[in-house]
């Protein structure tokens, strides 16, 4: 039989956010215990091999790769990695609740915690909305060429910012210290760091197609208290 890992490894989606296992959700389902990774662009055999701990042989000589020597792999492809264990992604921001309205992170000096409006404004210059929100996509994604510049929806602070192996690709997330989290997905570029400050407006990055993405576009989201809602509703409808 196939593993529960294994429907976790054809199924990104729900390594990131479980709760998408829903009726009437289509799943992948792997011919056999592993991973379906995307291939990255500089990306090889022999790095997918040592990212999952996996011998190169058993990726080779899987069939259905069809991997002829030299073994090129392809951006925007997908191989499936045999004997792989995707990793849960269990995402734990930091509690600010116990810091807010003091002047410094303990034992990091005088650094003021910084808590947001509780208004947002849009993350990009556009309303091109290819996706709405919904219980599949708990998010929205707005087209825009790669490259264009993506905004801060609101004032916090960056708890994280890189790359995230499970379809977000290219990520920043903002704790806006009041219970709210925005999670911006698929960046070509990242210009902050985990613990920066950054003010409503700031650029934080640049629009892209990393990770599980289909084109140029920013995936977007509002967390209140860990609860995906609908975007729409705090930035002035879609």
């Amino acid at each position: 039989g196939i593993h529960p890992e294994t429907i976790l490894g054809g199924n990104p989606q729900l390594s990131q956010e479980s709760s998408l296992l829903q009726t009437g959700v289509e799943l992948n389902i792997l011919p056999v215990d592993g991973v379906l990774h995307d291939v990255q662009p500089g990306e090889t055999v022999e790095s997918i091999a040592q990212l999952y701990g996996v011998p190169v042989e058993d990726i080779i000589a899987y069939e259905p790769n069809n991997l002829e020597f030299p073994y090129r792999l392809y951006p925007d492809t997908q191989i499936l990695v045999p004997g792989a264990v995707r990793e849960l992604f269990v995402w734990t921001p930091p509690d600010l609740s116990s810091v807010v309205g003091k002047t410094s992170w303990e034992g990091a000096g005088v650094r003021p915690v910084i808590v947001g409006t509780g208004t947002f404004i849009y993350p990009v210059n556009s309303r091109n909305y290819t996706q709405y929100y919904w219980v599949g996509h708990r998010a929205v994604d707005i087209a825009l060429p790669e490259g264009s510049p993506v905004y801060a929806s609101d004032t916090g602070t960056v708890t994280y910012a890189g790359w995230n192996v499970y379809g977000y690709g290219n990520l920043i997330v903002i704790n806006h210290g009041n219970g709210y989290e925005t999670f911006y997905a698929h960046l070509s570029a990242i210009n902050v760091v985990p613990g920066q400050i950054v003010y409503q407006g700031n650029v934080i990055g640049a629009t892209g197609n990393t990770g599980n993405s289909s084109g140029p576009h920013i995936h977007f989201e509002v967390r209140l208290y860990g609860n995906q809602d609908d975007p729409c509703y705090y930035i002035g409808g879609c």
